[in-house]
């Protein structure tokens, strides 16, 4: 419509004042110009920048410049009838908006959304206004210098809208240059004076009733170059919007502050008349009522049909109001005093958790280590006590379970166990005494629920314990209890079950009875997880140690027959030592030499092939089998039952080796040491009484025996082999020589008496010794029946010989010399006999016939081989006789009196 919207109003001109000193053509921003409005709070990431091909864009249409009442420059005013330069305009250069309901283009609205940045002002070159566009404008020369009066109450009305080109009042900042034919240059602009962009004065177009308005704002106020109507553009609805000139300051203010992408579209929505009147009018006194830009946002997003971001944080003020801001304390402390304490905060909390993060990740764990490998040091060097002093510091400064582990395996080196187990006491119990002694109560009283209630056990641990008491203390039912922590959460654990039977299997050694237990043990585990390699070789363990040669027999096949097979090389010599104690030799090398193929680190294998080469003969390979059997033994760590056994008797092994080498000195060392670690064993109850370990104190006394000819320290070391489960005819014999040279006769007629129990040992030398004893004590009749017995075996054994050779036959000699001695010795038994019994004349004679054999064969058997002659020295049995048959009070009737040293002794 050509109608006007409303009845234009004269406007009294009021003079502007004088915005500084400086002339207009000196346009400059000044301090107090407020950058935050044109390129600050708004550009954000919300609104990206939009590239420009050509120069940068700016737009007075979507801007409006505040003058602030402190600014150096003064405003300029466009005068009415200006001339507008007819000159196409580059599209890069325009400042206006298009045509009233012209869509903006793509990448211009791309640009119009892209907050302006301050230096893209220097930039404008001219501005040419067209007469049909909307809110296009222009700075001339005689523009400059117009001072622009304002009626005291001025009001806008929508049905009339001002004309473009109308004379304005002259401004009183002079001329300035015409910037719309394109000689002035905008980059010569000093705008230092502008504080921010505005609606100016558009309450011209509102119906502002006032004083006065300033004229730079109407001037800079694109709102007031509204035409009449707006191409394009669609008519409000017909009516009067008016507002009172406080409500228009607050709405210039208002729209002042507004972000720059929201200023936008409030401009556009009240310059292009987007929505109805209604709407239009709700915006506008929420603008005046100075709303918060959400609000304001929320509104004007509902007439344009789109959301309207708010930038984040944004936040803004007039320059003067920035300037009395900055000058102020708070802004003071927030721009200068605040960042600075901020960055010292940040740093001084920085370096609280580095520190703390330091001290708590770094130092503690470093410090707590060398604590802990200092304690271990310490018990390298038999320091026990302060080891575990070092150790309780160390887990204050940093608890670490692993080093129980680690500290109880030093002290197993070290072989202190008592002091490993109480490590694994403080890991499974706690460090406290009380603790432990409450648990350890419990613990023996079968209350497992109890201790799992309130402590979380290491299943490691438990296992790794219940192994130190069971294989190397031999403490079973320990280890049975601790066992019981892992089963009573889990009766199937395969761990906790297995490790049940191996306990079960090394308690069976002192109580057979445990070997079914162990074996039950096994048995549920193969019916859960199968027939295993690892269960086969525990059920092969269990039949060697129940002596189940068919079972043995046949896994040894199964095994042999799978060359591909990971065999336990520990269970293979087991299994070999056993079939030597069986003497089936036949596959004892390929079994050994397999086992070695796997692990020749095991004690046991060599061991056995020295057993296996001493059946054999193989003296050289037995030395060197036994050599590598002690030094492996002797390394190995624990020191386990088992292998100290055996350690025993390769030491023992190598002493008799060096016997029979008849070097006594290294034989006697050796067993000494195989005593000495059979003692430890027994102290530690890890070894109990077994003629293998008593076998030593035998062989030791036997140098004394034989080579020292020191009874009393063999008869010492015989007793101890004897109560240490050695025990054989001729040690038996041997106690009973020298009681019977120490004159115990009667306690030597017991071991010889004991030594008749066993078949192998009834010999000529115990038939002799007996004979002996008892006629030492008097019991002539006991005497005589054991010299008539020897006489019929002696004898028997005369007549098995078709050539006697006395001087080339050991035991032709050795039967001569008892047909010799027991002749005499039967003649002067039976002798005292007749002495006893007058009345029986035979004895006599018969003793006289006893005597008289023992002469002839005395003659007939002492002659010198080569001269045959008689022999000088005068034969017992002639001077018994005639001591018989001529008695005198000097001389009474004797026998021999000598004793064997062995029961296979032929000559002595």
């Amino acid at each position: 419509s050509d109608e006007p919207l409303a009845e234009p109003v004269e406007a009294e001109p009021v003079e502007a004042e004088p915005f500084g000193e400086e002339p207009a053509d000196d346009f400059s921003l000044d301090e107090g110009f407020d950058v935050g409005e044109l390129a600050g709070d708004e550009f954000t990431a919300e609104e990206p920048a939009a590239e420009d091909d050509g120069a940068e864009g700016f737009s007075f249409d979507d801007e409006t410049f505040s003058f602030d009442d402190e600014s150096d420059a003064e405003a300029a005013v466009p005068e009415a009838g200006v001339s507008v330069s007819e000159e196409p305009i580059d599209q890069d250069d325009i400042f206006g908006i298009p045509e009233g309901g012209e869509e903006i283009q793509a990448d211009e609205q791309a640009a119009a959304d892209e907050p302006i940045l301050a230096d893209e002002v220097e930039d404008l070159s001219g501005i040419e206004d067209d007469a049909g566009e909307l809110g296009a404008f222009e700075f001339t020369d005689d523009d400059a210098g117009a001072e622009t009066p304002s009626p005291p109450d001025e009001s806008f009305s929508f049905d009339e809208p001002m004309v473009p080109g109308e004379e304005q009042p002259a401004s009183e900042f002079g001329d300035m240059p015409d910037v719309s034919d394109g000689d002035g240059d905008l980059e010569e602009l000093d705008t230092s004076g502008i504080d921010e962009f505005s609606l100016g004065d558009f309450g011209e177009e509102f119906g502002v009733i006032g004083d006065e308005v300033p004229s730079t704002e109407e001037d800079l106020n694109p709102a007031l170059s509204v035409p009449e109507t707006a191409p394009g553009a669609p008519a409000l609805p017909a009516g009067e919007l008016q507002i009172s000139e406080t409500e228009f300051e607050s709405l210039q203010t208002t729209v002042a502050t507004l972000p720059l992408n929201l200023k936008r579209e409030v401009e556009e929505i009240i310059t292009e008349a987007k929505g109805t009147n209604d709407q239009v009018e709700d915006l506008v006194r929420r603008l005046a009522a100075r709303e918060s830009p959400a609000d304001i946002a929320t509104v004007a997003g509902k007439i344009l049909g789109k959301q309207i971001r708010i930038p984040r944080g944004y936040e803004k003020h007039t320059g003067l109001e920035f300037e009395a801001e900055r000058q102020g304390f708070a802004y003071q402390f927030r721009e200068n005093i605040l960042p600075i304490l901020r960055l010292v905060a940040i740093f001084a909390i920085a370096l609280v958790i580095l520190g703390l993060a330091g001290y708590h990740l770094v130092f503690r764990p470093l410090r707590g280590r060398s604590l802990y490998r200092e304690g271990i040091a310490l018990i390298a060097e038999d320091q026990y006590t302060l080891g575990n002093q070092t150790f309780e510091r160390a887990r204050k400064v940093w608890p670490a379970n692993s080093w129980f582990y680690t500290y109880a395996e030093a002290f197993i080196t070290e072989r202190q166990y008592t002091l490993a187990g109480e490590k694994y006491e403080q890991l499974l119990f706690g460090m406290s005494d009380g603790e432990r002694d409450h648990f350890n109560g419990l613990l023996n009283d079968g209350k497992y629920s109890s201790i799992l209630s309130v402590r979380e056990l290491e299943k490691q641990g438990i296992l790794d314990y219940a192994d130190l008491e069971s294989d190397v203390l031999g403490n079973f039912v320990r280890a049975d209890r601790l066992l019981q922590l892992i089963l009573v959460q889990d009766v199937a654990d395969y761990d906790g079950r297995l490790a049940l039977g191996d306990n079960f299997m090394r308690w069976a050694e002192t109580e057979p009875a445990k070997y079914e237990d162990a074996r039950v043990a096994y048995a549920r585990l193969m019916e859960r997880y199968g027939q295993t390699d690892e269960l086969l070789f525990r059920m092969l363990r269990y039949f060697v140690r129940t002596d189940n040669l068919g079972e043995v027999l046949t896994l040894k096949k199964f095994f042999q027959q799978d060359e591909r097979l990971d065999i336990e090389p520990d269970a293979y010599a087991e299994m070999a030592g056993y079939l030597i104690d069986n003497n089936l030799l036949a596959d004892i090398e390929p079994v050994l030499l397999r086992a070695w193929d796997t692990d020749p680190s095991i004690p046991e294998i060599h061991y056995n092939l020295a057993r296996y080469y001493r059946l054999i003969n193989a003296d050289g390979e037995e030395e060197s089998a036994l050599s590598n059997a002690r030094r492996l033994l002797e390394a190995a760590n624990p020191l386990t039952s088992t292998l100290r056994g055996i350690l025993v008797d390769t030491i023992t092994r190598i002493g008799e080796n060096y016997y029979d080498a008849e070097w006594f000195m290294e034989a006697q060392e050796a067993f000494g040491e195989a005593i000495e670690v059979y003692e430890e064993g027994l102290r530690r109850r890890v070894l109990s009484a077994d003629p293998m370990y008593g076998r030593a104190y035998a062989r030791l006394a036997d140098i004394h025996y034989y080579i020292g000819r020191q009874y009393d320290d063999a008869l010492r070391y015989f007793n101890d082999a004897e109560e240490n489960g050695y025990d054989e005819p001729n040690l038996d014999y041997k106690q009973g020589f020298i009681l019977y040279r120490n004159g115990q006769l009667e306690t030597a007629l017991g071991e010889f008496r004991e030594v008749a129990t066993d078949p192998s040992g009834t010999t000529n030398a115990l038939l002799w010794a007996t004979g002996n004893t008892y006629f030492r004590r008097r019991n002539y009749f006991a005497a005589e029946a054991y010299y008539r017995e020897l006489l019929e075996r002696v004898e028997l054994q005369r007549d098995n010989i078709r050539t006697l050779l006395v001087d080339e036959a050991p035991l032709h000699q050795s039967v001569v010399e008892y047909l010799i001695r027991v002749n005499n010795n039967l003649g002067v038994t039976l002798n005292r006999l007749s002495e006893g019994d007058a009345g029986n004349p035979d004895l006599y004679s018969t003793a006289l016939i006893y005597l008289t054999q023992s002469i002839e064969y005395s003659e007939n058997y002492r002659r010198d081989p080569y001269t045959l002659a008689r022999g000088s020295a005068v034969n017992l049995a002639y001077l018994n006789q005639r001591g018989i048959l001529y008695p005198t009070p000097e001389y009474s009737l004797q026998i021999y009196n000598g004793l064997p040293e062995d029961l296979d002794d032929l000559v002595f």
